[in-house]
């Protein structure tokens, strides 16, 4: 596997809107191109935002165009992304999902989210797969939120050396309910990495619109190693870009 990746993790400021999202996620795109980045990460329904509004952001008519301008900003500025968004179906089903989008604007995959939270359950339909694909050279798939917790389901769908990296969109923060491991879902995701022989590159929202007092604790997003160690963590519930280079334990910040 080649190293020599470029990878821009964004941690993102979340709009009440897509338009505003959109606008913010096309900026960094931009930005990240400038810094030498191949792939942009974005969060978890990264173009609507993760909040209460969802329900009436989640449209085909909304987020249709948004996906468009997203793919074009990736052909001009010959960036990858891998960014959170709603997704349809032919039957009226909407998924929480992480598309893949090449640096040639086309969309190369579409994960849906298979474990959904009963919360999400109101509203997203649970998906069905989880492909492998070749991005940018490198086979990925991806995981969403706390799917990590899901390590059995997991390691029987991602086979040890299928893949080089496994991203992971996110929204979380330490479990309150857990004191004594508040982290837990990071053991997960170390045990996932060490199965696999991946890497795996988190993009985690730096705040919450919908509970704000607990965005102090959100952020942080992590890469772990193929040995399941950690390589460095972004600030937390801090809104910016981290730029590093695939296996590298530092990284370039850049405050968005």
């Amino acid at each position: 596997m080649n190293e020599s990746l470029r990878i821009a993790i964004v941690q993102q400021r979340m709009y009440w809107t897509t338009q505003e999202n959109t606008q913010f996620i096309l900026g960094k795109i931009e930005s990240a191109a400038r810094h030498g980045a191949q792939i942009c990460v974005f969060p978890e329904l990264a173009v609507t935002g993760f909040h209460r509004q969802i329900r009436t952001e989640a449209t085909p008519e909304i987020v249709a165009p948004a996906l468009s301008d997203i793919r074009k900003a990736c052909a001009k500025f010959r960036v990858a992304s891998l960014v959170g968004t709603p997704t349809f179906d032919t039957f009226g089903n909407i998924f929480n999902s992480a598309e893949f989008i090449t640096d040639t604007g086309e969309t190369c995959a579409t994960i849906a989210k298979i474990g959904i939270t009963p919360a999400e359950a109101t509203f997203f339909a649970e998906g069905a797969e989880r492909p492998i694909v070749d991005f940018l050279g490198h086979r990925s798939t991806a995981i969403l939120c706390r799917e990590a917790n899901d390590v059995e389901l997991l390691q029987a769908q991602i086979a040890t050396n299928t893949v080089d990296i496994i991203y992971w969109p996110g929204i979380m923060r330490p479990d309150p309910e857990k004191p004594d491991n508040a982290e837990h879902h990071l053991l997960d995701a170390s045990s996932l990495a060490k199965h696999t022989g991946a890497y795996i590159i988190q993009a985690n929202w730096p705040m919450s619109l919908n509970y704000p007092e607990e965005s102090i604790d959100s952020g942080h997003s992590i890469v772990i190693s193929p040995s399941g160690e950690t390589l460095f963590r972004l600030p937390k519930a801090q809104v910016g870009m981290g730029v590093f280079t695939l296996g590298d334990t530092h990284f370039i910040w850049i405050e968005l």
